[in-house]
């Protein structure tokens, strides 16, 4: 699937639709068709991971949608939010732990199944599935929710 950002802060998606990573319901879409969950943010960059979406706001919010690889229930959570079931990625989603410690993001990357970010302090967050040590923290294991890897 592909994901871009208009002049006007709107996110545009299409190709698979398989596990809601276009932010709405569709199996397939032949061309560009505007995310409305994300109405009312001025989205300033978009990226894919595999199965899910993310999305970046001008005041550093981050919204995911998609497949959270199984989530708070035993999966990888690429999403790095509280999902509980598949319908709950469905629609994009705000990571609540990053607001509620205050931070401000500035650029984020999705891999295959994990996402790395970079607040406005340097600090740099990373989730999702963490084999072969692809989260930077020293380890391989899944990391469920964002969690900072240190200032560089």
């Amino acid at each position: 699937h592909s994901a871009c950002v208009t002049h006007e802060g709107k996110v545009l998606t299409w190709g698979e639709g398989k596990d809601m990573r276009l932010g709405y319901e569709s199996a397939q879409e032949e061309g560009p068709r505007m995310v409305e969950g994300l109405e009312g943010e001025n989205v300033t960059s978009v990226t894919c991971g595999e199965r899910f979406t993310a999305a970046l706001t001008d005041t550093g919010r981050v919204f995911t949608w998609g497949h959270a690889g199984g989530g708070l229930l035993g999966g990888a959570n690429a999403l790095g939010r509280e999902v509980s079931s598949a319908s709950d990625g469905a629609m994009p989603g705000v990571i609540s732990v990053l607001e509620d410690e205050g931070v401000e993001i500035i650029e984020i990357s999705a891999g295959k199944t994990h996402m790395i970010a970079l607040d406005s302090d340097g600090m740099v967050w990373s989730w999702g599935k963490g084999e072969y040590g692809r989260l930077g923290n020293g380890g391989s294991n899944h990391q469920l929710l964002p969690a900072p890897l240190g200032p560089f």
